[in-house]
């Protein structure tokens, strides 16, 4: 025997005839090549032992040498499952025959890992996603993000009219300017100035240590703390607070 195996779908060996046996039928056509440093029969060998069925296909799981054997490596061609790279700890690449898919499935614990650039396209030829050195870019029509190997980071929606929602806390070190809303569903911290030539909602508390300038509406749900240039601002007050100044009118 060898340790460079094949094994297939049609045939395979008759113990009780004692050679390779012809196995055609409505089962999936599929090819095994494989290697078995153990040097344990395929299913096209004498099984091991002389029990049926006793050969190894390619993997740690399959071999008769036993689970913690190492050292297997499978590349199957099947008719349904398409094209598979196997390794014995689990690892695999497979391009699916019937979905059109191609899937990299490392083991739990494990990762997939790419050395060098990576980019991924739609069938238009369209950048959805790339990494490189230079740039992390992920775009879906004219939204995308991209982050610079300078440092900057770039947001932008379709035709600069779409929404960024924040839905959580945000800290800023710097300086913020918008030309359009911005909305907050939670607390703002801000070490830098923020300038907004519309509105502001913020449904939380907003923290400045800097100042704030609004050319449109402020409507802020909690309290604010720092300064606020409220140069043609309306301002709409928490009704609690509303109220009082009413009250103090």
């Amino acid at each position: 025997m060898v340790r460079i195996k094949g094994a297939n779908s049609d045939y395979v060996f008759d113990l009780k005839e004692g050679q390779i046996q012809e196995q055609k039928g409505d089962h999936p056509v599929y090819l095994k090549i494989f290697i078995c440093p153990y040097d344990m029969p395929s299913r096209v060998e004498e099984p091991h032992d002389g029990k049926a069925g006793n050969w190894c296909e390619g993997t740690a799981e399959s071999c008769p040498k036993g689970h913690k054997s190492i050292g297997h490596a499978l590349v199957s061609l099947h008719q349904e499952e398409g094209i598979k790279l196997v390794t014995d700890n689990g690892n695999q690449l497979v391009v699916n025959n019937e979905t059109g898919n191609i899937q990299i499935q490392p083991v739990v614990g494990g990762r997939a890992e790419v050395d060098g650039n990576f980019l991924v396209q739609s069938p238009h030829k369209d950048v959805l996603l790339e990494v490189s050195t230079q740039q992390i870019a992920l775009q879906l029509g004219e939204t995308k993000v991209i982050i610079t190997e300078a440092g900057d980071i770039e947001l932008s929606t379709r035709n600069g009219e779409g929404e960024i929602a924040i839905n959580g806390s945000l800290t800023v070190q710097g300086n913020v300017k918008t030309d359009k809303n911005l909305a907050v569903n939670g607390n703002v911290t801000l070490q830098g100035d923020l300038q907004v030539n519309k509105s502001v909602d913020i449904n939380g508390d907003a923290t400045l240590h800097n100042n704030l300038k609004v050319q449109g509406g402020l409507e802020v749900m909690g309290k604010v703390t720092g300064n606020l240039d409220l140069t043609s601002v309306n301002i709409q007050w928490p009704p609690a607070l509303q109220t009082l100044l009413q009250q103090q009118g």
